[in-house]
């Protein structure tokens, strides 16, 4: 895990991490450790005995569930039309040290085509309407010509 700021364990058996440098990630428990084969001991009952606690490179009891894209830290900022798109990037040199990023920000949300159906002619108006007043989402498409 990268250096955080905040952890917290939820109650379903959930570790969020907050990163100030880097993403925010949620991980799930998978072991408590207790069939670990090489325990850490994090104390001695001996004065003079050292205890050394070296992390493992990935944790072996949790999973990476989610992850939150988090835009902390930006060192700079530019905002130009460098690909050539008609509207302008926001190009952000964000983190610190082995975490830094180049993170490039577009205006507009990204479109995921589902279903491609041709049209007899270019409609005049397309809208969408809902099949209760109560649904949450719109049911239906009208596309008139």
């Amino acid at each position: 895990m990268p250096p955080c700021t905040q952890l917290n364990i939820l109650r379903p058996g959930y570790l969020f991490t907050a990163g100030e440098f880097n993403n925010h990630v949620t991980y799930s428990f998978l072991d408590v450790g207790d069939s670990d084969p090489h325990p850490v001991r994090t104390f001695s009952a001996e004065p003079d005995k050292d205890v050394r606690f070296v992390p493992r490179a990935e944790p072996i009891n949790l999973s990476a569930t989610d992850e939150f894209q988090n835009l902390a830290c930006i060192n700079d900022m530019k905002v130009e039309d460098l690909t050539g798109e008609g509207s302008p990037q926001i190009y952000l040199a964000q983190g610190r040290g082995a975490y830094s990023k180049l993170r490039v920000l577009r205006h507009g949300l990204s479109v995921v085509e589902m279903a491609v159906t041709q049209m007899p002619q270019k409609p005049l108006r397309v809208m969408t309407v809902k099949g209760r007043t109560d649904d949450l989402y719109d049911k239906y498409m009208i596309v008139s010509f």
